[in-house]
């Protein structure tokens, strides 16, 4: 068995520890009042007389938007935090506001600004709008979508399959938020050691589409993927339960179809070696079970082939039986016609006395002592011949 990919508490400190901190604020000037800044961790002192009269709360409803920032390094992360007394913002839209900043100021490093659109509809039509849309130097579009709040089944299915038919990638975030400790492991394991994870229907239905199933952690600027062992390696999640691999966002990069990493090429390879092992598997069962029917075939035939011949020899030796007692009738039928044509006197002595009959030869059954001397039973005996 491979070692863990990460330890509990690795892992702990990509789930959080329960706060949601905002790390993204909104720019006061109105020309940037669109792009949002990402705070540093360890950065907070630093920023802070900055950030009181050039940064606001980065929801645009807010009713006190002024923010200041929040030094808790080296214990817990950086943030901002919005004066005593003001609103509070649900966490899930904190998540998912701060999941797209995050994505957008990666991508910005990668691509440039004028790639990398937030809020980005896929045409005028806005069939679709994309939580942030890359533009690759091939004119490929990569639409990522940072996932905080419930989906069904369905409505993931008709999203992917509507970028897929408008000739984007999609490419799927999961909240950090959105996995659960599952009670058990299938193999007897407990896991609530907190480092595997129950998938959710949905997430079970964007891996069997044969996407990787990405999770996200905006305050770490951190991507996990849901992996399981397979032969002492790590390969992408194939059961209901899975383990995390995690690396900061900046290991990640963009290609033609999607993201890509030396991790995620590693887990590519392996999964490779898994299906086809997986294939030869299946050949080989196809292959027993073709041998199986071929032998089940011929086992079949050789039993009706036995069968047919047992039948036969039974015909024959019903034949046989029948002709020979036709034989045997037709000799008393004769017999019996000489004797009735016979007078009684003329008739051979054997019969009126001391006859040697011990069968009856009309009926062929077995004659008792005293009817031997004539050689039928007395219902069977021609008319005339009892004398």
């Amino acid at each position: 068995m491979s070692p863990a990919l990460h330890s509990p508490k690795e892992i702990s400190a990509f789930l959080g520890d329960g706060e949601t901190r905002l790390i993204a604020a909104a720019y006061c000037d109105p020309v940037r009042s669109r792009d949002l800044y990402i705070l540093e961790d360890g950065t907070a002192r630093e920023v802070r007389n900055w950030a009181r009269t050039s940064l606001r709360c980065p929801f645009p409803d807010c009713p006190q938007p002024e923010f200041k920032t929040v030094a808790r390094a080296p214990r817990r992360r950086d943030g901002f935090s919005h004066l005593a007394g003001a609103h509070k913002h649900a966490p899930e839209s904190i998540n998912h506001l701060q999941g797209k900043a995050v994505v957008a100021a990666w991508l910005t490093r990668l691509l440039g600004p004028d790639a990398v659109k937030v809020e980005m509809a896929t045409d005028t039509q806005r069939r679709r709008v994309a939580d942030v849309m890359a533009l690759l130097p091939s004119g490929q579009r990569i639409a990522f979508e940072v996932q905080y709040a419930a989906l069904s089944v369905y409505q993931w299915t008709a999203r992917h399959e509507s970028y897929r038919d408008q000739g984007i990638v999609d490419v799927w975030l999961w909240g950090h938020t959105r996995l659960g400790t599952p009670h058990h492991r299938p193999d007897g394991r407990d896991g609530s050691d907190g480092t595997s994870f129950a998938l959710t229907d949905v997430q079970v239905e964007v891996r069997e589409a044969g996407l990787p199933l990405l999770f996200l952690n905006p305050e770490r600027g951190a991507i996990a993927v849901a992996v399981n062992e397979w032969q002492s390696d790590w390969t992408f999640v194939f059961e209901r339960e899975t383990e995390l691999a995690v690396n900061e966002i900046g290991e990640y990069a963009v290609d033609g179809g999607g993201l890509v990493s030396d991790s995620l090429l590693r887990f590519i390879a392996t999964e490779k070696q898994r299906q086809a092992h997986l294939e030869a598997q299946e050949i080989e069962r196809v292959s027993q079970l073709r041998r199986f029917r071929v032998f089940m075939y011929s086992r079949l035939a050789a039993m009706e082939r036995e069968r047919k011949a047992q039948q036969e020899a039974q015909d024959l030796a019903f034949a046989l039986r029948q002709a020979r007692r036709a034989e045997a009738n037709e000799r008393f039928r004769v017999e019996s016609e000489r004797r009735a044509a016979m007078p009684v006197e003329a008739r051979p002595a054997t019969v009126r006395a001391g006859g040697p009959w011990t069968h009856c030869l009309k009926c062929r059954t077995s004659l008792g002592e005293p009817l031997r001397n004539v050689g039928y039973h007395v219902l069977c005996a021609p008319r005339g011949n009892m004398n």
